[in-house]
């Protein structure tokens, strides 16, 4: 799905997202959030409490149009 649709998913089902074909996204999940400071990015197998304070996502072009994002529990 894209990111409009999965981000809608996830802040109503209180979720994290992520890519399926990117291997650089294998082991990420983005928390989105509207939180003045942005989205929080952390490897998947950490939980939310172990997430890195300053691990902010900056999305690029390429990641902001496809279409191979996914729900994440």
């Amino acid at each position: 799905m894209y990111i409009h649709e999965a981000v809608s998913l996830a802040m109503a089902t209180r979720k994290d997202i992520r890519r399926t074909t990117s291997e650089e996204w294998r082991f990420l999940v983005v928390e989105p959030t509207n939180d003045r400071r942005g989205c929080f990015i952390f490897p998947k197998s950490y939980g939310k409490r172990d997430r890195y304070e300053n691990s902010r996502w900056v999305p690029t072009a390429d990641e902001l149009m496809a279409d191979d994002w996914e729900l994440v529990n």
